[in-house]
């Protein structure tokens, strides 16, 4: 690997960092404006909401989007660019065949939904629906941006999941409440801000494909870009999708049903387990970052059979983690008092 490709490295993960900590102040006004708005009772019903819209997008994307950012390196790396315009054509219709019936299904039982999770069905259903909207939108606009990181283009996916989203949450929020202010309608804007999101990947994805070659120097392609080989490998990543956005939730969830009788005094505890969670994913944010920038160098370097070269990359990327982290990490352990 090239000195220019460790450049190329280092300054993307440095603004996906930068886009990280844009997204993490924007969700954290979005919490205080909401919760100070709506009460506790109605920022549960948010909360339960949103975060299962995006835990089934996650799922519904049918890991189109990681196969996106693996196939389209490999077809840049092999000179044959142009082929990833029909790769990503399929991988956005099967998650689309995934997740727009999945939503449908949702949509249509909002009402059990809402008397099986909550307490408060009549402020919850009208929630579950908006969030079995956002499905689709949220599921799409990961598969554009792992067209664009593919390309080894970071900047897309900066604009449109740490940027655009995040904030245009809390603009369209406070907008939506000028009709009514209520948990359903703080959904509804999650769900048209993620909307906002998938214009700005489908954007930045229909941008670059403009600039590639012209349709007559095709190759001949590799076997995984063909439709039966991206179901073959959705079918065993969407499951592990899922479980990964699972971990971090699932505790969560289970603390507060565990609690919920307790009053007051539960919902403290929930909510200082909660604040510490996230407190704890701030070791994440690198970690992320480097994930998300490096491994389309991976998967071309792979595919091409440079383990050497990988191998150099691994450990200087298991450097800059190290060095990013270990800071937060002291940060963390003797501040909270």
């Amino acid at each position: 690997m090239s000195s220019s490709d460790h450049r190329v490295i280092v300054g993307q993960t440095g603004q996906n960092v930068l886009g990280l900590a844009i997204g993490a102040v924007a969700t954290f006004a979005a919490q205080v404006l909401i919760t100070n708005a709506l009460g506790d009772e109605a920022f549960g019903v948010v909360t339960l909401t949103t975060q299962a819209a995006f835990i089934a997008a996650a799922a519904t994307r049918f890991g189109m989007d990681v196969a996106n950012v693996r196939l389209v390196s490999i077809l840049a790396g092999r000179g044959e660019v142009v082929r990833a315009r029909g790769l990503v054509g399929r991988s956005a219709a099967i998650a689309a065949a995934v997740s727009v019936p999945f939503s449908v299904v949702a949509f249509v039982l909002s009402p059990w939904l809402a008397e099986r999770f909550t307490a408060v069905p009549e402020l919850a259903e009208p929630a579950f629906r908006a969030a079995a909207v956002t499905v689709p939108f949220a599921a799409l606009a990961f598969v554009f941006m792992g067209a664009t990181r593919g390309l080894k283009i970071m900047r897309y996916t900066l604009y449109s999941q740490w940027i655009v989203q995040p904030i245009g949450w809390v603009v369209l929020t406070i907008a939506f409440w000028a009709v009514a202010q209520s948990p359903a309608m703080t959904t509804l804007a999650f769900g048209a801000s993620w909307a906002l999101a998938l214009g700005v990947a489908f954007a930045g994805w229909e941008r670059e494909q403009r600039r590639f070659p012209q349709e007559g120097t095709v190759g001949g392609g590799i076997p995984e870009e063909h439709a039966g080989a991206l179901v073959r490998f959705g079918a065993l990543r969407a499951p592990a999708t899922l479980f990964s956005q699972l971990i971090f939730w699932t505790d969560l969830f289970v603390l507060s049903v565990l609690w919920s009788d307790r009053g007051s005094v539960g919902a403290a505890q929930v909510g200082v387990y909660g604040a510490v969670l996230r407190a704890g994913q701030a070791l994440f944010l690198f970690l992320t970052s480097v994930s998300l920038t490096f491994s389309p160098f991976v998967a071309d370097l792979h595919h091409r059979g440079e383990r050497e070269q990988l191998d150099a990359l691994y450990k200087n990327v298991t450097r800059w983690a190290l060095a990013a982290t270990i800071p937060v990490l002291l940060v963390l352990g003797i501040l909270p008092e």
